[in-house]
């Protein structure tokens, strides 16, 4: 608080007249008493003890009413952050939440509506002069994304024209471009106001993490304006998981979806459905409890290989049980493998015949009709983004360079089947399988007699239907072991099969996105001969397309995330169906969205094209790829932290003030804490005040 008068404080010495006048009152004088008067003296006493409290409070009104006429009149004001540069150009970011959250509906029309009037008033407050960029949140983090800027009134009408998105509000994001904007202004006063519902989702985990450090020359101002005025009830579905290990055509498939309810009320009887290639297949009803989740599972038979586009939805919702329609579909994708690359390098090709002989054969029931496409490579370098799956065999040279270009295949979705080396020398495939935490091998060991193979993980896809299916035989028959070598397994790995002595004979671990199955004999005749069983066949050929199928159980992905697309099985991609059937030719879309087809795995970038929910469709001269992208999940679920919580979360980032306001905001409010507020007024009130008690206490002691 600083005095636009500050003179007029040296009145504040008239406060010493009221006080020497009531000393002077009490000074004491001569007594005389009469007689008549000392029968009365004790009935006085407490009328006297009640005059000076009458008194006191007297010179205490008095004292109070000349300070604050004295402070009025000194002109006291609450300076603001712009302080004496209130008048000079200014920096303005408005950051306005554009999720489908804000489509909640209240009294004025949305939540989204009451953002872009607030919007608006704050562009309308603003001078030719200064510099105002608009960021709608669905717009951070696209290809070739930058601020809205330009005269006032076509931010205005830009105002006027945002939509609702499905990308969720992310603060990190959206506080790293705030930081770039202010860092290249040269103004001195910037001012930032995010426009939002503030709902728990919108915070990551570990906070916001941005760091403002704009120096003593700049003041910068938060306006944090929560537009959160009811927590709406919703139904959301979510979750698109794959249940199914192993895919291939004839076979069935299981996907699930959770439905999440965020309401204080039980949803009974919501019915879901399930569409394949646009085709209802099939529904089912579930009841959700008040703030809870149920999952629920879908089977379905498909035939053919390629693209199964899919997607679940919530019919016939209710308004009042569900506001919010945009997250009341989900879409997902499984592309089914017609074929297969393998890579095989081993120390010896002659070594190979075994397992080419393997996946060369045509095998019975749901393996038939797809192809096994063997190459023998030499060198872990000639190994390609077509290639699918990699199987080393008694490989004793592994060198630094080999295992991250294994790495580097895996983390991409690839994967590998590994054999032990034959003479016993796994230093370097133990230096690899330690550095993606997969079993490693250990010693041999040569009292094999009467080994049996177990299935440790009968419900593992790769031997489910080989332990049951009788198109193989009635009884398996376990391999004849002169030596094996055992596995230690790591805490990342799962034993699929084991020994009868309890060591493993089949693992498999995971690594980025790719799978590694590790076995503890040769896939020759020199350890045991079980390239004559036939077991052997079916867990090479299953075994492939299990680690090289790539079908994970993340078959939905997240508008907005970072997501990545492997083209390697789609051949030259020539055009990209987007969901709402439109069709770009593969320039087209490459310029559209930074993404570049050639690369094979790559970032699916999020740009204007693939700002909305459904599946994309690659098509080429091979097989097509299907590629399926959903709204964020929570965001119906606007529980927010509260304004505390909220004021200090970003408190901490380093504005240098930071101002709360509901969806009553008004640039009025912006007004007093740039420029200051004039509190005179407050003052004189209370002098008034003291007057008028002052003379309610007066005539109170004459009526009495």
């Amino acid at each position: 608080m600083t005095f636009l008068n500050p003179a007029a404080l040296f009145a504040l010495f008239a406060v010493t007249i009221p006080i020497l006048i009531h000393i002077f009152n009490l000074s004491k004088v001569q007594k005389v008493e009469f007689s008549t008067l000392m029968l009365l003296k004790e009935l006085q006493k407490t009328k006297l003890k009640r005059f000076k409290l009458e008194q006191l409070l007297l010179l205490i009104l008095r004292v109070l009413m000349i300070i604050f006429l004295v402070l009025s009149f000194a002109k006291p004001v609450f300076k603001g952050y712009a302080g004496d540069s209130g008048f000079t150009r200014k920096t303005a970011v408005i950051l306005i939440d554009d999720s489908f959250s804000m489509s909640v509906k209240t009294r004025n029309g949305t939540f989204f509506d009451e953002a872009k009037r607030i919007a608006g008033e704050i562009i309308g407050s603003y001078s030719k002069s200064d510099e105002v960029y608009l960021i709608p949140s669905s717009s951070i983090g696209k290809s070739g994304f930058v601020p809205i800027t330009g005269n006032l009134s076509s931010l205005m009408d830009s105002v006027g024209n945002l939509n609702i998105g499905f990308k969720n509000f992310d603060y990190n994001s959206a506080m790293n471009e705030v930081d770039l904007i202010i860092k290249n202004s040269v103004n001195v006063i910037n001012e930032v106001f995010l426009i939002t519902d503030f709902q728990n989702s919108n915070f990551s985990n570990t906070g916001i993490t941005v760091k403002f450090n704009t120096g003593s020359e700049k003041e910068t101002a938060l306006f944090l304006i929560d537009v959160n005025s009811r927590k709406p009830d919703d139904l959301e579905l979510t979750g698109a998981e794959l249940k199914t290990g192993l895919i291939l055509p004839g076979s069935d498939i299981v996907v699930s979806a959770a439905v999440n309810n965020y309401s204080d009320f039980n949803a009974v009887n919501k019915n879901v459905l399930l569409f394949i290639n646009n085709k209802f297949i099939s529904d089912k009803y579930v009841d959700v409890g008040s703030n809870s989740s149920v999952e629920t599972e879908f089977e379905f038979n498909v035939q053919q290989s390629g693209n199964v586009s899919g997607r679940i939805e919530l019919a016939n919702s209710v308004f009042a049980e569900d506001e919010i329609s945009e997250n009341n579909v989900i879409y997902f994708s499984i592309n089914i493998p017609s074929d297969l690359n393998i890579a095989m390098l081993g120390s010896e090709a002659a070594e190979l015949n075994f397992l080419q002989t393997a996946l060369a054969s045509t095998l019975p029931g749901d393996l038939s009709g797809n192809e096994l496409k063997q190459k023998v490579y030499s060198d872990i370098n000639e190994i390609t983004q077509k290639d699918n799956v990699v199987v080393l065999n008694s490989v004793s040279n592994l060198n630094e360079q080999g295992g991250l270009k294994l790495r580097e295949f895996l983390n991409a979705g690839g994967g590998i089947m590994i054999f032990p080396e034959v003479n016993g020398n796994q230093s370097s495939v133990n230096n690899f399988l330690k550095s993606i935490n997969a079993p490693e091998f250990g010693g041999n060991i040569t009292d094999t007699d009467d080994l049996k193979i177990i299935a440790n993980d009968p419900s593992h896809p790769v031997i489910k239907d080989i332990f049951t299916a009788e198109s193989f035989g009635n009884e398996i028959e376990s391999p004849k072991f002169r030596r094996y070598v055992t596995i230690i397994p790591s805490a990342n790995s799962r034993v699929i099969l084991k020994l009868s002595d309890g060591n493993p004979f089949l693992t498999e671990s995971e690594f980025g996105k790719g799978r590694i199955l590790v076995f503890s004999v040769t896939p020759d005749m020199k350890m045991s001969d079980f390239p004559l069983k036939g077991i052997f066949a079916p867990l090479i050929v299953r075994g492939s397309f299990y680690v090289g199928n790539d079908v994970s159980s993340d078959i939905s992905h997240t508008i907005g995330e970072a997501n990545t697309i492997d083209l390697r099985r789609t051949g030259e991609v020539s055009n990209v169906r987007l969901p709402d059937g439109k069709v770009l030719s593969v320039e087209e879309f490459t310029k559209q969205t930074g993404m570049t087809p050639e690369s094979r795995i790559i970032m699916f970038p999020y740009s204007t094209p693939t700002a909305k929910p459904g599946t994309y469709i690659f098509n080429s001269d091979k097989q097509p790829m299907g590629y399926s992208l959903n709204p964020p999940k929570g965001e119906g679920n606007l529980v927010s932290p509260g304004k505390d919580e909220i004021s200090e979360r970003f408190s901490k980032i380093g504005f240098g003030n930071v101002i709360y306001s509901g969806s009553d905001f008004h640039v009025s409010l912006l007004e007093q804490h740039r420029s200051g507020m004039d509190i005179w007024w407050i003052f004189l009130l209370f002098a008034v005040a003291c007057i008028l008690s002052e003379i309610f206490l007066i005539r109170y002691i004459f009526r009495n």
